[in-house]
């Protein structure tokens, strides 16, 4: 049995601004990076093998941060792991973006169908690559919950879950089936 862990990045100061970032490379801030540097605390209880990262630098960063806690020499990029590209939203305010596309239909956004299939496909090939592991995986918000959207039939995930910033969501992985043990779990002080 493997555990997958998956994180969501920490805050960068769009999240604080409250404007969709998709695929828009933002840093984190002061508080994404001690977020990060909490969640490789709370992770340090267990034996990790490898950690995974979408290319973002909100991502990388996030990862480096957890690596250096709980002593993981390097990172391994994915960018199958990166953020939905909005399109013409990314950057605009949320309550703005809510009143243009009240349907969620994107001018020039990535499909969640696309995302999902994307996503998806990346977390079960790196789960079976790394089978008798134990794995994290640093990602997006809209990534992960399409994910999530996908594993638990629809009941939480796209749509539905708005996930924390630094986020931890666990699944166990049998070599062919995962199960959710946890998702959206806030680890960090505010």
């Amino acid at each position: 049995m493997s555990r997958v862990c998956i994180v969501r990045h920490g805050e960068s100061e769009w999240n604080k601004e409250k404007r969709l970032q998709g695929s828009a490379d933002i840093p984190l801030n002061d508080t994404g990076r001690e977020q990060a540097r909490q969640i490789g605390q709370f992770l340090g209880e267990l034996k990790w093998d490898k950690i995974i990262t979408s290319p973002l630098v909100r991502a990388k960063e996030t990862a480096e941060i957890i690596a250096k806690v709980i002593n993981i020499p390097s990172v391994f990029v994915d960018k199958k792991l990166s953020e939905r590209n909005y399109g013409k939203a990314e950057g605009m305010a949320l309550d703005e973006v809510r009143k243009k596309y009240p349907d969620r239909n994107y001018d020039g956004a990535e499909e969640w169908d696309s995302l999902q299939e994307r996503v998806f496909s990346s977390i079960i090939s790196h789960a079976r690559e790394n089978s008798g592991k134990n794995i994290i995986l640093v990602s997006h918000g809209a990534a992960i919950n399409s994910m999530l959207f996908t594993l638990s039939g629809g009941k939480f995930g796209s749509g539905i879950t708005r996930l924390h910033n630094c986020c931890v969501n666990m699944l166990s992985f049998d070599g062919e089936h995962f199960e959710i043990e946890y998702y959206n779990k806030k680890v960090y002080d505010d």
